[in-house]
């Protein structure tokens, strides 16, 4: 029996699967309490990899922190 291309899709169910990050939406650390807006990607020059940015909902307009995909499974989503 041969398999279609579909069987790929959940080759690896142990995969941790990441929340959409929304622009905006508010985020922290898992375990801090410090709270956070997601701000976007950014790229810079002579760099492949995407830097998702930060900032604190306190003080809205400065990056905080920089964090690589790999990263992102150490957030989770807060209230509003």
């Amino acid at each position: 029996m041969q398999k279609g291309p579909d069987h790929l899709a959940n080759a690896d169910s142990s995969a941790a699967i990441q929340p959409a990050f929304v622009v905006g939406g508010k985020y922290n650390w898992r375990g801090q309490n410090e709270r956070l807006a997601y701000m976007g990607v950014a790229r810079y020059p002579g760099d492949r990899r995407a830097w998702h940015q930060f900032e604190k909902v306190d003080e809205p307009g400065a990056v905080w922190c920089e964090v690589l995909d790999g990263d992102l499974a150490s957030f989770e989503a807060t209230a509003a």
